[in-house]
């Protein structure tokens, strides 16, 4: 028995040292993507599917998820213009979103409370995602980027697709990357160079 928890064990160590891995890769990668975006600064950062880990004297036994101590695994980086408020927004402003996603299961197909990893489908069956998302002001508009359109409005559902809302003034689009398919920089430059044009065609965005 004693054995058999050692061997656990050392395999948890080594899955720290993957997962850290991962996370030095994906930092680099979307620090090169956003370098693309001259126009933008780095705005916020927030997972998308889980909590945040906790204030100092939040009791993480109690009130949270194992998941939250892992805020990487799907995150999304926001970008914003580098002389836009973030109040009072200003038509044509207009938020990059980078989102990451370590592994596609969808935790709101699972049910209610803590997903359990241990039912989620074969990690061969599944993959790790890059999403590239645009969200424009169409119109002036009081809201906060992140309070008023990234926690509160729906993305678009499909790849290309531009969603139009009139209340509030939004359109957004979005592109979706295999992240086995991003394995160097020109294959990443590559992805930008084509949601550029994307957006450029699309939603009159000059990036």
């Amino acid at each position: 028995m004693m054995q058999d928890l050692e061997l656990a064990l050392r395999d948890v160590r080594k899955a720290y040292r993957l997962v850290w891995a991962y996370q030095r890769k994906v930092m680099d990668l979307v620090q090169v993507i956003s370098d693309e975006f001259e126009t933008h600064d780095f705005y916020a950062w927030a997972p998308f599917a889980t909590a945040r880990p906790g204030q100092l004297s939040t009791n993480p036994m109690r009130h949270k998820w194992a998941w939250d101590a892992l805020p990487f695994y799907k995150a999304s980086f926001l970008y914003k213009g580098i002389n836009a408020s973030n109040q009072e927004l200003k038509a044509n402003d207009w938020l990059l979103e980078i989102m990451l996603d370590a592994d596609d299961v969808d935790f709101d197909e699972l049910g209610r409370g803590e997903p359990d990893a241990a039912k989620f489908p074969d990690a061969a069956t599944t993959k790790s995602m890059l999403t590239l998302m645009a969200w424009k002001c169409t119109e002036d508009t009081s809201l906060n980027w992140y309070y008023g359109v990234w926690e509160k409005q729906e993305p678009p559902e499909n790849d290309r697709e531009v969603l139009v809302s009139s209340t509030p003034p939004l359109a957004a689009t979005k592109m979706t990357f295999d992240l086995a398919q991003l394995g160097d920089r020109a294959a990443i430059l590559s992805a930008v160079a084509e949601f550029k044009g994307h957006l450029r065609a699309a939603m009159q965005i000059d990036a």
